[in-house]
């Protein structure tokens, strides 16, 4: 079912956005300074033949990051950083209008009130390259206020039992990443593995205990070109979740592949 089915048309969403921005860099022989930060005004309006919210300009925002480099040589490349963000609910996540799913008995409610949430980052990136062969390992915190979460609760409507899915915000997010990258660049095969580890606590408003989930990823693509203008490329992705507090796994997976051929004008895939 497309995500727009069961919304009238009569539903209005205006989003007003300006951000100033200042960006610096500085150089001083293997060092790099650099740091790029706007200040946001965001505003909102939502509104319907049922409900009409007025205008709400929503407190003012620093964002942008900020990292220094250190190269000791020309093979390591390390890298110190933070960054702010803010990410802001769609219209979906604000529409109060309930629509169906793909499942007959669920139902999904966005949210009006819900408030943007905050995210506050740090990272250690160390970078290796020799030759064809490159190398990077990163570890990244990230702590988030008023995080999105999707919940749910049953509901009886005309006889029916339904599922009512909404969004919260919720109290905080600490997060720990992981990062591992391997690459190879060669005049007939080019790879690339990325193994990606995420380690979540997080505050829910409606629970006492902490929702702890883990994350496992893991990426690779592999292009070969065997002839002048040949390129076979194949993509795999793989990713398992854990849910400590309501005892949930799940997995994913992905499997691609893209034969392209180049002439001088034109290509074919």
């Amino acid at each position: 079912m497309d995500e727009t089915d069961g919304i009238h048309e009569d539903f209005d969403f205006t989003t007003v956005q300006l951000e100033p921005r200042l960006q610096l860099e500085y150089r001083y022989s293997s060092l790099r300074l650099s740091a790029d930060y706007s200040l946001q005004f965001y505003g909102r309006h939502l509104s319907s033949q049922l409900h009409d919210q007025s205008m709400e300009w929503l407190p003012t925002a620093v964002l942008g990051r900020s990292f220094i480099e250190w190269a000791p040589s020309t093979r390591h490349l390390l890298t110190l950083g933070s960054t702010l963000s803010l990410t802001h609910p769609t219209f979906f996540q604000l529409c109060w209008y309930g629509r169906q799913t793909s499942d007959p008995s669920e139902l999904m409610q966005g949210n009006p009130d819900l408030r943007p949430f905050r995210s506050v980052s740090a990272d250690l990136t160390w970078r290796f390259t020799k030759g064809r062969f490159s190398l990077a390992f990163s570890n990244t915190y990230d702590y988030r206020t008023r995080e999105f979460e999707e919940v749910f609760n049953d509901q009886m409507i005309d006889g029916q039992e339904y599922s009512i899915y909404t969004w919260i915000n919720t109290d905080y997010t600490h997060s720990f990443t992981q990062s591992l990258q391997l690459g190879w660049k060669g005049r007939i095969i080019s790879a690339n593995m990325r193994a990606h580890y995420q380690q979540n606590w997080m505050k829910n408003p409606q629970l006492d205990d902490l929702d702890n989930s883990k994350n496992w990823d893991v990426m690779a693509d592999v292009t070969v070109r065997p002839f002048a203008g040949w390129a076979l490329s194949t993509n795999g992705f793989y990713r398992s979740n854990i849910n400590t507090l309501y005892k949930r796994n799940r997995d994913m997976y992905s499997l691609s592949a893209r034969l392209t051929k180049e002439f001088k004008r034109l290509t074919v895939i």
